[in-house]
């Protein structure tokens, strides 16, 4: 009895079809490549452990590690280990979208900390440790914090933060759990499916219904912080935020290390020359949490005047312009860009066919701004010492 007999032709045909979708889409698509994520009911959604995809525009691999983030493995926690820490929750900016790995801030910064301990005679190891999850919010950070990087016991908390990371996080997102889900959930043919097909069908089905109070209050909110992130109706959400950073602030202290808030410069805020910048919102929080020993209990970043001095002539150009017309929006990629014909585009510190993320000089001027914060408050000498 053939095959064909056995299992039946219809059958056969339905398992050809999505073989061969599956092969076209993997061959010919970014389909499948891109890093896979999976649903988790506290944090909303992480990567998959132990998976190795691809940058948006499949230029740069991204490895996941068997915790689920772009990293390394990282050296177990243990007491006295000689291992100086740095944990860095953050958004795509942090995570590194479009860059390798070895290229983002925090490797950046490890090797800074790492020179600098070496020049000072300090016996440890530097090692960064990247937890930053694309698409997450605060409250995700935080709750990555307390479940996922506090058993590390780390000496240096940095938290890469954007305003839209004041808004309230949703809760989980993402499918729910079936046998060989993992398996299922990194193949192009299902990739495919759910970008062209089930989530923008969830999308119109929800804008259809104007009864979903959920969904309208998410759009406000969502309108309200891109667009008028500090006026009064917007504060709210940050006395929230702040409340959070405290209680995190609060734990990094309690385990021996500290906390640092990096006011991230966004590229829209940049071309704006007076435009106000969450770093006006952080710094006194900063200082509001008081001084031990002539050394502050918390740090905030503000990294906007490091990038303003390393690309001066083009910021110039892009104000010149103004912010409708110094960007360029492509359609096929869903990105801003700089516009092809503004000059001096060698000074760029994000990336020119996204501007939403840092190249890698982009990531090296905020890590040496950081690193810098960093001596200047003496943090450094004080956290070897401990």
């Amino acid at each position: 009895m053939s095959p064909r007999t056995l299992i039946g032709w219809r059958t056969l045909v339905v398992v050809l079809v999505f073989v061969a979708l599956e092969g076209a889409l993997a061959a010919f698509t970014g389909y499948g490549k891109w890093v896979t994520t999976e649903k988790d009911a506290e944090l909303g959604w992480r990567p998959i452990p132990s998976q190795t995809g691809w940058s948006w525009d499949l230029s740069v691999a991204e490895h996941i590690n068997s915790r689920g983030y772009r990293d390394d493995e990282w050296t177990p926690a243990r007491e006295d280990d000689g291992v100086f820490r740095i944990a860095l929750l953050g958004n795509s900016m942090t995570y590194g979208s479009g860059v390798a790995i070895e290229d983002t801030w925090g490797r950046e910064l490890e090797r800074l900390v790492q020179a600098e301990f070496d020049r000072s005679g300090i016996d440890l190891r530097v090692e960064s440790m990247n937890f930053a999850v694309q698409g997450y919010v605060f409250e995700q950070m935080a709750r990555t914090y307390e479940r996922e990087v506090r058993p590390f016991r780390p000496d240096l908390v940095l938290v890469g933060t954007v305003p839209f990371d004041a808004s309230p996080f949703d809760g989980a997102s993402g499918e729910q759990d079936v046998p060989y889900r993992r398996t299922i959930a990194k193949t192009a043919s299902h990739d495919f499916l759910l970008k062209v097909v089930m989530l923008p069908l969830k999308g119109r089905l929800r804008l259809g219904w104007s009864k979903d109070a959920v969904a309208a209050e998410k759009a406000r909110v969502d309108t309200l912080i891109r667009e008028r992130p500090y006026s009064s109706d917007a504060e709210y959400l940050w006395d929230a935020m702040r409340a959070r950073m405290e209680d995190i602030e609060a734990q990094v202290e309690a385990d021996g290390g500290r906390l640092v808030v990096v006011a991230l410069p966004q590229f829209s805020n940049l071309v704006r020359e007076s435009a106000k910048t969450h770093a006006e919102i952080w710094t006194p929080w900063a200082a509001s949490r008081g001084e031990t020993a002539g050394v502050p209990n918390a740090l905030a970043v503000d990294s906007r005047p490091a990038f303003e001095k390393a690309m001066p002539k083009l910021l110039a150009g892009m104000r010149k312009l103004g912010f409708k017309d110094a960007r360029t929006f492509v359609e096929d990629s869903g990105y801003w860009i700089v516009t092809p014909s503004i000059a001096h585009q060698d000074e760029n510190l994000f990336l020119d066919d996204d501007m939403g993320h840092y190249g890698e000089r982009g990531h090296r001027v905020l890590a040496q701004d950081v690193f810098d914060e960093l001596k200047r408050s003496g943090w450094l000498e004080v956290l070897a010492r401990d």
